[in-house]
C-alpha cells in the first residue's frame, strides 16, 4: 500500500499540484501573463518548470504524506523506498546507452542519463530533448525520490522526530 502511495505522489500528485499552480498564477496575473494564456505555451512552460525542479516538486509531497500517513500507527512505509529502488537499479542496470566511435560508455553516464533532470521537455519545435530520457526520469528516478522522502518521512514520525523538535522540555536533574 505504501508503495503504491509513493508512485501516485510521483506520477499523478507533483504534476498535478505544477499544474494547478501555473493555473492559479494566470488566473491571478491575467495582464501580466497575457501572452502565457495560449494553452499549449502554458502547458510547457508548466512541463518545463516540473523537469527543473523535479527533486523538490516530487520529495515534498511525499515527506507531507509519509509523516501523516504512518503517523501514530505501527506502519511498514519505511520500507516504501524498496520497490522504487529495484525498478531504478534494473533500469540503470540495463540501460545501453547510444555508442559512439567518440564517446566512451561508463557508469557514470548511465547515472548521469537517470539522474541529472533533462531541463527542456523535447518540442517538434525543439528537438535539442531526449523524449525517452524525460520519461525515464518521470517514470523511474521520480517514484526513488518520492520513495525516499516517504521513507524518511515515515520514519521521523515514527520516532516522533517533529513532536520532540517543538516541545521544549526540560532535562531532569
Amino acid at each position: 500500500m505504501h508503495t503504491v502511495a509513493v508512485y501516485v505522489l510521483a506520477l499523478s500528485i507533483s504534476p498535478s499540484l505544477v499544474g494547478y499552480g501555473s493555473r492559479f498564477l494566470l488566473s491571478v496575473f491575467p495582464s501580466g501573463l497575457l501572452l502565457f494564456r495560449i494553452a499549449n505555451l502554458s502547458l510547457r512552460i508548466s512541463a518545463d518548470w516540473y523537469l527543473q525542479h523535479l527533486e523538490i516538486i516530487t520529495i515534498l509531497p511525499a515527506l507531507v504524506a509519509g509523516y501523516l500517513v504512518v503517523r501514530g500507527t505501527n506502519s511498514v512505509g519505511t520500507w516504501a523506498w524498496c520497490i522504487p529502488a529495484l525498478v531504478l537499479l534494473y533500469r540503470i542496470a540495463t540501460y545501453n546507452p547510444p555508442v559512439s566511435v567518440f564517446a566512451s560508455s561508463s557508469f557514470l553516464d548511465r547515472l548521469k542519463y537517470f539522474f541529472i533532470t533533462q531541463q527542456v521537455v523535447p518540442t517538434l519545435a525543439n528537438l535539442s530533448g531526449n523524449p525517452e530520457r524525460v520519461a525515464a526520469q518521470m517514470f523511474v528516478t521520480a517514484p526513488f525520490y518520492a520513495g525516499l522522502a516517504y521513507s524518511i518521512a515515515a520514519l521521523a514520525a515514527k520516532r516522533r522526530v517533529v513532536q520532540k523538535l517543538l516541545t521544549f522540555e526540560h532535562p531532569q536533574e
